[in-house]
């Protein structure tokens, strides 16, 4: 069975999770709130299906709308090619030149 090995807990302005190592998802990250996460100590490892047990768990239980939105949409950047995600982030890199273009603009006038 493959394990989980927690590396580093990440913060970011979306809530909580864990970065570590798993055989064939080696990135893979989990959302969850700040009090699970003060119980989890660094290193732990976790068997990949009691790992998918508890995601589900938190899915269903735990997590907001919101944080299933962000972790969706997280989700499907993390599935497209290569190449898909350098067109995505230009686009976005695009549009936020363009906004913020537009905002300059607008305190000239």
């Amino acid at each position: 069975m493959s394990e989980f090995h927690v590396h580093q807990y990440v913060q970011s302005s979306n809530g909580f999770g864990i970065a570590g190592r798993k055989k064939k998802q080696p990135n893979h990250f989990l959302l969850f709130s700040k009090e699970l996460r003060e119980h989890v100590p660094k290193g732990l490892k976790i068997r990949a299906s009691q790992l998918n047990k508890f995601a589900g768990y938190l899915w269903k239980e735990k997590m907001t709308e919101e944080q299933r939105d962000i972790w969706k949409t997280r989700s499907q950047r993390e599935q497209l090619t290569p190449e898909d995600k350098e067109l995505t982030d230009h686009v976005r890199k695009n549009a936020a030149r363009s906004c913020a273009n537009r905002l300059k603009l607008n305190w000239s006038i």
